[in-house]
């Protein structure tokens, strides 16, 4: 993959290997036709500061296979995709809700929404369930979806809270983003977040909910403290 990088003028430095801490390599970069474009080659989909992962051995679906200027390429398939999607926006510790990523989401469980294995998803992966109760909440989902996830019909709309619970200006920046404020957000995760993560207060999934992000919180810090000293 490197190599086809180089061949193509990207910068890709001999040894650049991944970090057994990250889940990409750093980002491979050139500028085409004037515009900046970037490339982050993975070794795992899902960050490695997860309980999770989702590499080439664990996808559950066949891969759907498209073209790009007579290309043959592949992508996840639409199960993987939808929780991949989720998964990256959620992330395993507290970050900002970003709209742009929420709608990615939902636009993707709409057009594929016969095609998902709905049960699988629900069992295996309640955050993608959780994610879109979330935009249902903010506006209702499309009828089909709804039965598939099984959510009232009416979203209804969800308290707006103080602005500080959804975005957070430390992380505009993230080359700026202070350790004080990163431990701050972890010992006081957003409630919103905390919905999306383990699920709705008193839900099965919620149960046990808090040592696991303990257990989390303390892995990711040790990763990023091992990364910071490399």
């Amino acid at each position: 993959v490197l190599e086809e990088l180089r061949r193509r003028g990207f910068a890709t430095p001999q040894g650049l290997v991944a970090h057994k801490d990250r889940h990409h390599l750093p980002g491979l970069t050139q500028t085409i036709a004037g515009v900046p474009v970037q490339i982050e080659v993975h070794v795992d989909a899902i960050s490695r500061d997860n309980v999770t992962s989702l590499t080439m051995g664990a996808l559950r679906g066949q891969a759907v296979g498209f073209s790009i200027e007579g290309t043959r390429v592949q992508t996840l398939s639409v199960d993987d995709m939808v929780w991949q999607l989720a998964e990256h926006m959620v992330g395993p510790l507290p970050r900002p809700l970003r709209m742009i990523w929420l709608a990615d989401i939902r636009a993707w469980a709409e057009r594929f929404v016969a095609d998902i294995d709905w049960t699988r998803v629900r069992v295996e992966r309640p955050v993608v369930g959780h994610v879109l109760a979330l935009a249902h909440a903010m506006s209702p989902l499309s009828p089909s979806l709804i039965a598939a996830l099984r959510l009232p019909s009416a979203g209804g709309a969800r308290g707006a809270g103080e602005a500080g619970e959804w975005i957070w200006e430390a992380d505009h920046t993230r080359a700026g983003f202070a350790w004080a404020a990163q431990a701050w957000r972890l010992a006081r995760p957003p409630a919103w977040w905390r919905a999306l993560r383990f699920g709705p207060p008193g839900s099965a999934q919620a149960a046990g909910a808090q040592v696991r992000y303990l257990r989390t919180a303390t892995r990711a810090l040790g990763r990023r403290l091992r990364r910071a000293r490399s």
